[in-house]
């Protein structure tokens, strides 16, 4: 997909591309607002990456105030989704995600809820136990999707 066919497609995104490979997509309704050197997504050819996501609330830009794994992974899910929708996609889209928690012991957890959302969907994956999150996040996800021909 490129930025012209993207443009038309979903005129009320805002995005560039500096004339190179990379087009970088804002303007995603129900998805926080980054900050001005990020982008909420980035598309390369039939390859779309979504930025990591915490437990932001579009509303606010701020973290969930629920706070705990189960609470978190349900939002980062519904930012994923937002984000993929943006452009057309959803999770079956995916084929890739990483995860990072700072507390594998919440494992269980967050996998039960991230099985119940992939909803039959398997895509590659890892998880890994980090020191600290943006925010004090106790989850971010991060996702690779294809776009179909």
């Amino acid at each position: 997909m490129n930025a012209t066919n993207l443009k038309t497609k979903f005129p009320e995104l805002d995005i560039t591309h500096n004339n190179g490979n990379a087009i970088y997509v804002n303007g995603i309704k129900n998805v926080a607002v980054p900050p001005a050197f990020l982008s909420q997504l980035t598309i390369a050819g039939d390859t779309v990456y979504v930025s990591g996501q915490i437990a932001l609330d579009p509303k606010t830009n701020k973290m969930i105030e629920e706070a705990g794994v189960e609470a978190e992974t349900n939002q980062i899910f519904d930012n994923i989704e937002a984000s993929l929708a943006g452009v057309g996609l959803t999770l079956a889209d995916v084929v890739k995600s990483s995860v990072y928690l700072t507390n594998l012991d919440e494992f269980p957890k967050f996998n039960e809820i991230y099985i119940k959302r992939m909803n039959g969907c398997r895509p590659a994956r890892e998880a890994v136990q980090v020191v600290r999150l943006a925010l004090d996040a106790t989850v971010e996800i991060t996702v690779t999707a294809i776009i179909k021909n």
